[in-house]
């Protein structure tokens, strides 16, 4: 129905996120422009009524004339992004560790409850429509497929509404007819995704979520994932009691999960350590050539073990296996990346903690600090590094206009446009 633009203001510099009323000709054949209209202005008063931290904010919205849009607020990333969702949905994604999966369940949970309680539904909640701020807040989006419950619409048959693999049976079948208990599911299918890394499907496999929950989160989830929506919670207080009960139980087991699973993960290592050469010359890497250059999965995961020797010296790391230099926090906020060199530019200006050799690391660098299969249980690990620089420049560019980007909390290669914000930790060739 529409194309979205990402534009920076004249007026003060910032990046929003433009929306155009712009539909593909097969949705305009089958609803007519009359009704694009029509939904396309309820989306704009939808987020005209709702002033909520985990929605998406409405800047202004032209609703006449030739050109319709709106202007909203920009974030760079989404909860899709941040699981490795690719094209294909039915194929597996990275988990995210336990605590932030419950977290991004209930500020979605928090958004669907504004929403509900001004009788509205959603209908495609997912990870693409979960954009994530700066500080990884979630911000729910993309409100076109929203109605009011009971509100009768034009909806030819041949036309699905919601999203494959997220939507409820009954929206596949009556999308007009659904309520609040639809959008339930669709969280539902996003929380088991988070945890486990695949989709529920008809026949869920509840051990990853019986491991990190117990039975707890599978009682939850099953009600949650009912295929009939009268066996559904009805209110988001439902919802929210049931996510904080699975987090109860996680927090009351999460010592004994460490311990067992960094034994298991010691005894998997010993015979695979080995000493590599990391590259530290910047480069250009396109898409295509990435998984071929990069040390990463499919997933865009480490696949090496490394051997890591790390000592703290005051405000920096030292890592005895490859003579690098890290600092161990880095930039005090989030910067574009031409900001990123700057920052660098004035550690060297000023001798910071002794050394004038400071640079942006390459991808190969950062990735050495992770270990394969390590990320989702870091909570069990006294850090070197600060914890609060979860998502690292890198100095290899993608393309002329973003750069590589490595999120060492859950431990993958991404890469982000350079007006995005990420935070700088720098390293040093120099003993």
């Amino acid at each position: 129905m529409s194309r979205v633009l990402k534009v920076r203001s004249a007026a003060d510099g910032r990046i929003h996120a433009l929306k155009l009323l712009a539909p593909h000709p097969n949705l305009e054949d089958l609803l007519g422009m009359t009704e694009l209209r029509r939904r396309f202005r309820f989306e704009a008063e939808v987020l005209q009524q709702i002033d909520h931290p985990h929605v998406v904010r409405l800047i202004t919205a032209k609703l006449s004339g030739d050109q319709w849009y709106v202007l909203l607020e920009y974030h760079c990333r989404t909860v899709s992004e941040w699981i490795g969702e690719g094209s294909e949905g039915e194929e597996a994604t990275r988990p995210i560790r336990p605590d932030l999966a419950l977290t991004v369940a209930r500020q979605t949970a928090l958004a669907l409850q504004a929403l509900h309680d001004r009788g509205l539904v959603h209908r495609d909640v997912k990870p693409a429509n979960l954009l994530l701020d700066a500080s990884r807040i979630v911000k729910l989006a993309d409100f076109g497929l929203s109605k009011l419950r009971g509100e009768w619409e034009i909806q030819p048959p041949q036309m699905v509404v919601g999203s494959p693999f997220y939507a409820p049976p009954e929206q596949e079948r009556q999308p007009e007819s659904v309520d609040q208990r639809a959008d339930w599911y669709s969280l539902g299918v996003v929380l088991f995704r988070l945890i486990s890394g695949r989709l529920p499907g008809k026949t869920p496999d509840w051990r990853a979520v019986t491991r990190e929950f117990g039975p707890a989160g599978e009682e939850v989830l099953s009600r949650i994932l009912a295929v009939n929506p009268a066996n559904r919670p009805g209110q988001a207080t439902e919802v929210l009691a049931g996510l904080e009960r699975m987090e109860r139980y996680w927090l009351g087991h999460r010592e004994a999960t460490c311990r067992l699973r960094w034994q298991d993960l010691w005894q998997s290592r010993r015979q695979t350590i080995g000493k590599a050469t990391l590259r530290s010359r910047p480069r250009k890497v396109g898409l295509a050539q990435a998984r071929q250059i990069f040390p990463v999965t499919a997933l865009w995961q480490t696949n090496r073990h490394r051997a890591t020797i790390l000592v703290a010296d005051g405000d920096i790391i030292r890592d005895q296996h490859t003579g690098l230099i890290w600092q161990q926090a880095g930039s005090p906020t989030q910067l574009e990346w031409t900001a990123a060199q700057a920052y660098i530019d004035q550690l060297n200006r000023n001798s910071w903690a002794g050394h004038r050799s400071w640079r942006l690391p390459t991808a190969d660098e950062l990735l050495s600090l992770l270990q394969p299969d390590a990320p989702l249980d870091d909570f069990c690990l006294q850090p070197l590094f600060d914890r609060r620089l979860h998502r690292l420049w890198t100095a290899d560019r993608r393309s002329f206009i973003a750069a590589w980007i490595v999120d060492v909390e859950s431990g993958y290669l991404g890469w982000q446009d350079f007006t995005c914000p990420a935070f700088v930790r720098a390293v040093s060739s120099k003993t």
